[in-house]
């Protein structure tokens, strides 16, 4: 092994190799942008804090705890190695040299004799870490999104390197946990995306959603409609019952809402009490049908909740997006007219005022 790059020529890492790994686990330009994001507003104030829960978190593993009693390993060597490691994730991760790193860790490891199981456990719980962190630290939603995505693919990229030293000749094994990776990036990513009390697509996804369907509008007939709902007097409701009770009453509207629609409609929580719902490919007329569809679902009969009988109704507004809108503006117009609908004696359906414009 007399290369610069000993693990990376053991590997068979090359400049196209790492391309198509890089594509494999979608790491891309645009995660590149990403890094500096992550290291300043999470590994930074919080790496100390990140590497010792992942350590508290290991030594509830007997297969940990039995390696390091057989190696006679210290502890505090093992955290100031992570806390390098830390300080290197993602760091110009399409280069040789990363690769060469993290695939000189896996083999490291093998000699070590670290089971495959415990590597899959281990950065599943590095994962985990970072990503509540990077939810409680983070408040602007878009990055947080970035950023959770980025955690996933760097740590998938460096699992699937140290897989690739462990069983370098087994080429099937390593698809299998790439594949199982991949299963996982998109069930935590559909948990980042999802309302947790709802089920609903957050709001930042819709909006997401909604930016890419007026972006189509110029290229494409159709038409894009957007509704803003809003539970009436829902702070009576908690004020009423308790928060518990309300959660309840959120829960079953946004149930009600869901199954108004067709599964080409998308229903997400804008927050609070408050929805918003993208359509599709619709007449104004559909549009305004579909509305009142949900606003009668509903409010048809009282929602059951822990044993108590609540009666809600719902106020939205409605507006037609045009190819030259932003996503906030649409936003802006659907929410004028449910403060209109909320003016009018609430429990209805208002179109916004400039809809029919040409």
């Amino acid at each position: 092994m007399d290369s610069k790059l000993p693990y990376c020529d053991l590997f068979g890492f090359d400049v196209v190799s790492i391309k198509t790994r890089l594509d494999l686990i979608g790491l891309n330009k645009e995660d590149a942008s990403v890094v500096k994001a992550f290291h300043e507003r999470v590994m930074g104030p919080y790496q100390q804090q990140i590497v010792n829960a992942f350590y508290q978190a290991m030594e509830s593993k007997p297969q940990f705890l039995r390696i390091l009693q057989q190696g006679n390993f210290d502890l505090a060597a093992l955290k100031r190695t992570q806390t390098h490691y830390m300080d290197t994730l993602g760091v110009n991760f399409s280069s040789l040299e990363y690769f060469e790193n993290r695939l000189k860790i896996g083999w490291v490891h093998a000699q070590v004799g670290v089971p495959l199981s415990l590597y899959q456990s281990a950065y599943a719980i590095l994962q985990e870490i970072l990503i509540r962190k990077v939810s409680e630290v983070e408040q602007e939603k878009s990055l947080c999104m970035q950023v959770v995505a980025f955690i996933l693919k760097i740590s998938n990229l460096d699992m699937s390197l140290a897989i690739t030293a462990y069983h370098h000749t087994r080429v099937d094994d390593l698809e299998d946990s790439i594949n199982n990776m991949r299963l996982e990036r998109v069930q935590l990513m559909h948990q980042a995306t999802t309302d947790s009390l709802t089920s609903l697509p957050t709001r930042e996804s819709v909006k997401k959603q909604l930016s890419k369907d007026l972006f189509d509008l110029y290229d494409h007939h159709g038409s894009v409609y957007l509704i803003m709902a809003d539970l009436d007097y829902f702070k009576r409701v908690n004020d009423r019952y308790g928060h518990l009770v309300g959660d309840e009453v959120l829960k079953g509207a946004a149930a009600r809402m869901r199954q108004s629609l067709r599964d080409s409609d998308v229903v997400g929580r804008y927050g609070g009490e408050e929805f918003i719902i993208l359509l599709k490919n619709k007449t104004r007329k559909q549009a305004e049908q579909i509305a009142e569809r949900i606003r009668s679902h509903v409010g048809s009969s009282p929602i059951m909740a822990h044993e108590i009988e609540v009666k809600i109704n719902l106020s939205q507004g409605l507006a037609r997006g045009y190819p030259e809108d932003s996503a906030e503006g649409l936003i802006e117009r659907a929410d004028q007219a449910l403060y209109e609908a909320k003016r009018n004696g609430r429990n209805c359906v208002v179109f916004a005022a400039d809809a029919d414009r040409g």
